[in-house]
């Protein structure tokens, strides 16, 4: 019975050997994948981080291309709005200067009609002798 006995512990040192070399295998293999898992994670974040930095610069050199370009377009309509600006106000000088021109000439007009109307009624008054209502005063208009 003792070789029974002896073959029981035996064949159990073999299973608890066994069992352990599968335990340390096993945990060998899952501290592998996760090295690996890890370095993978780190080079796909690596990537990642390498992506968002060129859009980044990309993103930067858009920024910079639009700002010039709305810079230049400000710095055109500034000078075209100058331009037209300088424009008008020559137009406006010339129809300043042709309205007065033709008010003046009205006023000129005016005055010969006064004198008429002098003349006018003193000539009632010498060939008729009848001397006609005082008319009222002229108000100023208002514009």
């Amino acid at each position: 019975m003792a070789q029974i006995w002896t073959m029981i512990g035996l064949m159990g040192a073999a299973l608890a050997t066994m069992i352990g070399l599968c335990l340390r295998t096993i945990r060998a293999e899952i501290g592998g994948l996760a090295g690996e898992t890890r370095a993978e994670f780190s080079g796909l974040r690596n990537e990642m981080q390498a992506g968002f930095s060129r859009q980044r610069a990309e993103l930067g050199s858009l920024r910079n291309e639009m700002q010039a370009e709305i810079g230049g377009l400000r710095h055109e309509m500034r000078a075209e709005i100058g331009g037209l600006r300088n424009e008008m106000h020559a137009e406006i000088g010339g129809l300043r200067h042709e309205v007065n021109a033709r008010f003046d000439h009205v006023d000129r007009r005016l005055d010969k009609l006064e004198g008429l109307d002098r003349e006018v009624h003193a000539l009632t008054l010498k060939v008729s002798g009848w001397q006609p209502p005082p008319q009222p005063p002229k108000e100023a208009e208002e514009d």
